[in-house]
């Protein structure tokens, strides 16, 4: 929060196009995902609407977030849920049951990356099974003596297989 703040003072307003886009993606970027959980967190009671990240105090936030989530969920239940005083419990009941501090993740797989060798040599076998057949067929009839004894039978010839091989294989990959 003291990083948003002395960005904001120091630069203008954080939000607006203005803004100085290294600052933004050196120092807010690292932190936004944690700047919306604050907002929301000191949303308003009544509206639910966020509160302004600049109007927050840092104070507030070291020993009162997790009261402030708690309340604002109390909050968001009561203003959502009215008729259904049930719900209300329950969601309570749910937040309490969760463990804190909360922990950020970014919605990715820590072993996504691990796969990606896996996905190049997938490609890669698919890419030789598609080029295979574009050679293959005169080797096993014999045609491929009477080709290569044709004007543009040698070098042309294989040049414009390796080309419709790799464009089904881009194709394909697509």
């Amino acid at each position: 929060m003291e990083t948003y703040q002395s960005c904001g003072r120091e630069y203008g307003p954080v939000e607006e196009d203005g803004f100085h886009l290294a600052v933004y993606i050196e120092k807010i970027v690292p932190i936004r995902p944690l700047l919306n959980g604050l907002s929301e967190a000191f949303a308003d009671p009544l509206t639910d609407i966020g509160a302004d990240l600049m109007d927050i105090d840092p104070n507030d936030i070291n020993g009162a977030y997790y009261e402030k989530c708690a309340e604002h969920l109390q909050d968001v239940m009561r203003n959502e849920q009215r008729e259904n005083e049930t719900a209300q419990q329950k969601a309570l009941e749910k937040y309490s049951e969760l463990d804190t501090p909360f922990y950020l993740h970014s919605g990715i797989s820590k072993d996504a990356f691990d796969y990606i060798e896996f996905y190049i040599l997938f490609l890669a076998i698919l890419c030789v099974a598609i080029a295979v057949p574009t050679f293959a067929g005169e080797y096993q009839t014999g045609g491929d003596s009477i080709l290569r004894t044709t004007e543009y039978g040698r070098k042309q010839l294989a040049i414009t297989k390796m080309l419709a091989a790799f464009t089904l294989c881009v194709y394909t990959n697509l």
